[in-house]
C-alpha cells in the first residue's frame, strides 16, 4: 500500500533556477511515475540559498495533471513573470519498474528533454535517467519509507549540478503533503540550497 500511495507524496519542485519546471519528481530529479487519469497536484513552494550567495527567496506555484494513465502535463510560475510548462509520457510500466520520457522548462521553442527509469527493489526504489539543458547530464536517485514519511535522495551531474536529500509526508489533512529538501552543489561556491514545498493531491 505504501508504494501505491508514494507518487502522491513525490513532488515537482524548483532547482537553483526558479524557472526550472519538472514533472513528478524526487527532490529535483524527474521520475518515471506519472499521475493517473484525472489526478492532479497543486504546489506552493519557496526556494532559497545561502544568504552570502543569494539573499533572495524565490516563491512559486505549480500544477500537475495526469491524463489517460500515460500523460502528465503541468506548469510552474515563480511569481516573478516567468511561467514554464512540462510534459511527460509513460512509455512502459511493469510490476518492477517503469520508463518515461519528458520535456521540462518548456518556454517558447526551448525545452529540456529527459528520459527516466525506475526499478522497484525490496523496501526502496532506484531511479536513473538523462537530461539535456544545454549540456548532457546523468541523474540518479532513490526513495524509501521513513516511518510514515518518504526519504528521497537524488543527484544531477554536470556544471551547476547538486546532490539533494529530502523527506515528504502527509500533514494536517488527508492529501496535504509537506516536502523539505536540501541541496549540496558540486561547486561549493554555488551555495547550499533548500526548498520547502506544500502540495495537495486531488481527483477531478
Amino acid at each position: 500500500m505504501f508504494w501505491k500511495r508514494l507518487w502522491l507524496a513525490l513532488t515537482a519542485t524548483a532547482m537553483a533556477a526558479p524557472a526550472w519546471c519538472a514533472s513528478t519528481a524526487l527532490n529535483v530529479m524527474p521520475i518515471a511515475d506519472v499521475l493517473r487519469h484525472r489526478e492532479a497536484m497543486v504546489y506552493l513552494w519557496t526556494q532559497g540559498n545561502e544568504r552570502n550567495v543569494d539573499p533572495v527567496y524565490h516563491h512559486g506555484h505549480s500544477l500537475q495533471v495526469g491524463l489517460w494513465d500515460r500523460l502528465e502535463v503541468g506548469y510552474d510560475d515563480d511569481f516573478e513573470g516567468s511561467t514554464t510548462w512540462n510534459a511527460k509520457v509513460l512509455l512502459g510500466e511493469g510490476k518492477d519498474g517503469a520508463v518515461s520520457v519528458g520535456w521540462a522548462s518548456i518556454e517558447g521553442d526551448r525545452a529540456t528533454p529527459f528520459v527516466v527509469g525506475r526499478v522497484d527493489l525490496p523496501g526502496w526504489r532506484l531511479h536513473a535517467g538523462w537530461m539535456r539543458d544545454g549540456v548532457s547530464r546523468a541523474m540518479i536517485g532513490l526513495d524509501a519509507p521513513l516511518g510514515s514519511w518518504t526519504l528521497m535522495a537524488d543527484c544531477i551531474t554536470g556544471e551547476g549540478g547538486a546532490t539533494w536529500i529530502g523527506a515528504c509526508g502527509e500533514v494536517l489533512a488527508p492529501g496535504l503533503t509537506l516536502t523539505l529538501s536540501v541541496g549540496v552543489p558540486h561547486a561549493r561556491s554555488d551555495g547550499i540550497q533548500h526548498i520547502v514545498c506544500l502540495q495537495y493531491g486531488l481527483r477531478f
